[in-house]
């Protein structure tokens, strides 16, 4: 009965807590917030009142997400410069075990933590995300991790202000409006363009009428992802840009993104493509097409004959980041995952036609993980002798 009691108690004691935390805004004083899950054996809790007299930064990241990596590896290098007038809280919803796992191969000093309360009061939508506290524990900055460098942190221990970018990812410009640029409505499908949205996060999503892809809704893409998405093409490494053009081109930047909806009666089921690259090629002075380009590739080989094809019913894949489980897929699907965290487009050489269980779990920060991985597979990636022709899309001005 006490047992229970006890429980009740620190249960309402913790959502008492989480319900009294509130946004805090540059300029104003953090409450004494305590992280209760923190990575290693020396300690615990952390109490941000315990780092008064120190400036603080506080990173909201993930292990499975590439960007957070580099960002973090630059605050450890900053810690390096200032040492004991420098802490580096490293904030993520992954268990602990996973964080653990990755302060062990790294060895940064970063105090790591397990939490997904603090966030109520530095909310955000979009990793990676910092905050920077001053000996006071008085906001100076929250902003993108790329904005805080040796300078910025220098300037905040000697108490000079500080006015790096504001990252608010719930802010909205009254004066923004997304307007329609084009529409087709036809019989048996319709197709909408409309400008930048703002509040709306960049993405995409196939469209299924019985199974079968009869569109794609596209949110805040440039025009270059539009037609990666629409083509089916896993990964920007097999886009290839003529005349000039490059993905400078086309910055990821409010003026640059767009929205595409684009649905197909059954009739259209097998034309949706077609239909929505020609919408685009008609709206954009540039113009994307598939065709076929000599390339250097990596190429997925078998070493060890290790996997058996799969009992499953359906096909099924989920994949975070550097966690992938396919079910009952061929291996063009698992090398178009690969493709996507690789420099160049990654060809099928196994020669295994049937479909395949497949669970990978690898580490962004190890050197040499995914290739460990892979080879529990009996896999292995090497880099083509040759260059190799492979499916592209080209990216080229339109006549005039």
């Amino acid at each position: 009965m006490k047992r229970t009691l006890y429980l009740i108690l620190l249960t309402l004691t913790v959502v008492s807590c989480s319900a009294d935390l509130h946004p805090v805004k540059v300029g104003q004083r953090v409450p004494d917030f305590s992280f209760d899950k923190v990575i290693g054996d020396q300690i615990t809790s952390l109490k941000l009142d315990d780092l008064r007299g120190k400036t603080v930064v506080i990173d909201y990241w993930a292990t499975w997400f590439r960007p957070c990596i580099p960002a973090l590896r630059k605050l450890d290098s900053l810690k390096g410069v200032y040492g004991d007038d420098l802490a580096v809280i490293a904030v993520s919803e992954e268990n602990t075990d996973r964080l653990q796992r990755f302060m062990d191969r790294t060895n940064w000093d970063i105090t790591y933590v397990s939490d997904s309360l603090s966030k109520k009061m530095f909310p955000y939508r979009v990793i990676p995300h910092s905050v920077i506290l001053d000996a006071n524990g008085v906001v100076k900055a929250i902003t993108h991790p790329s904005n805080i460098d040796a300078e910025l942190i220098g300037k905040v221990i000697s108490g000079a202000e500080v006015a790096p970018e504001l990252k608010d990812d719930f802010y909205v410009d009254p004066e923004v409006t997304s307007t329609l640029l084009k529409q087709e409505l036809k019989k048996g499908y319709s197709i909408s363009l409309h400008s930048y949205k703002q509040q709306q996060r960049g993405g995409y999503r196939y469209h299924r009428d019985q199974g079968e892809i009869n569109g794609v809704s596209l949110w805040n893409s440039t025009i270059p992802r539009m037609y990666q998405t629409i083509f089916e093409v896993e990964s920007p490494n097999r886009i290839v840009f003529e005349e000039g053009l490059s993905f400078e081109d086309f910055p990821y930047e409010p003026d640059h993104q767009f929205n595409l909806e684009l649905y197909t009666a059954p009739e259209y089921h097998d034309q949706w493509k077609e239909l929505g690259v020609a919408f685009l090629n008609d709206y954009f002075d540039v113009n994307g097409k598939m065709t076929t380009d000599t390339l250097e590739v990596y190429e997925l080989v078998q070493t060890r004959a290790i996997l058996i094809p799969s009992d499953a019913d359906r096909t099924g894949v989920t994949f975070t980041g550097s966690h992938f489980e396919g079910k009952a897929i061929p291996m063009h699907k698992f090398t178009g995952y690969l493709e996507g965290f690789l420099d160049k487009p990654v060809t099928d050489q196994t020669g295994l036609g049937g479909k395949y269980d497949i669970q990978i779990d690898w580490a962004f920060e190890e050197q040499g993980s995914l290739q460990k991985a892979l080879d529990a597979l009996g896999l292995k990636l090497q880099v083509s002798e040759n260059a190799v022709p492979v499916e592209v899309i080209k990216i080229y001005k339109k006549a005039i």
